[in-house]
């Protein structure tokens, strides 16, 4: 990225040698695990949506998470473009005024977590 620091910048020029690139992305304003590699193979298998890999993220609604929360995710969300998003796993780990989740995605959409939410009239604050 010309315009913004990566993760790969952050990293020591020994260590950039390998040609190391991210296994998927992280929005700035989130954080969590990101795996660094330079075998494309292993990239390809935990990345196609076809192979169904499972990502699950903790995230903070601002707002009661319900069950009829839980069935919208099972179902699939049409997002705000029209995508209807894969079956996804939402598990309330808290609930009220805020709430704690996991949703687990075998996708990677465009800030797909925050987006699934938005489309039901909650926002994603961590």
């Amino acid at each position: 990225d010309m315009a913004e620091e990566t993760v790969i910048d952050l990293l020591e020029e020994e260590d950039r040698v390998f040609a190391p690139f991210p296994v998927g992305r992280l929005d700035k304003d989130t954080e969590g695990l990101l795996l660094l590699t330079n075998d494309g193979q292993l990239a390809h298998q935990l990345l196609s949506p076809k192979k169904h890999v499972p990502k699950t993220y903790f995230a903070v609604i601002d707002g009661e998470v319900t069950e009829e929360d839980i069935e919208s995710f099972r179902h699939g969300i049409v997002l705000d473009d029209g995508y209807k998003t894969k079956p996804a796993e939402l598990v309330i780990l808290k609930s009220g005024l805020r709430s704690d989740v996991e949703v687990t995605i075998t996708e990677g959409k465009f800030h797909q977590i925050k987006r699934m939410f938005r489309a039901l009239g909650k926002r994603v604050v961590y």
